[in-house]
């Protein structure tokens, strides 16, 4: 993969860090369009590369700043787990309301 791109392990696995706040802000864009149906998977997706890029345990000297981006990471996954799961539970509730309104 990394060979693919002509890039170095280290600076593939960087990268990847970055992917996981730009799934965040792909789920939150999902959430605001309200389409929820994506938003198991992005988690999912998240938590993949989470768990990939933590089992990268190397000094910092030679991953530069992963680990710091590894653990940002987490917190990301964390809040993003938080925001999805709050619109799950809203479009529940709304679908709930909606079938009792038409109910007589």
């Amino acid at each position: 993969m990394p060979s693919e791109l002509n890039i170095t392990p280290l600076n593939y696995a960087l990268g990847l860090a970055d992917v996981i706040g730009e799934l965040r802000r792909y789920a939150l864009d999902n959430i605001r369009n309200s389409k929820i149906d994506d938003l198991n998977y992005i988690l999912e997706s998240m938590d993949d590369i989470y768990t990939q890029l933590f089992s990268l345990d190397y000094p910092s000297g030679l991953t530069q700043d992963l680990r710091h981006k590894i653990d940002v990471a987490r917190s990301i996954i964390e809040k993003t787990r938080g925001d999805v799961s709050i619109s799950l539970q809203m479009n529940d509730l709304k679908r709930c309301m909606e079938r009792s309104l038409k109910s007589p």
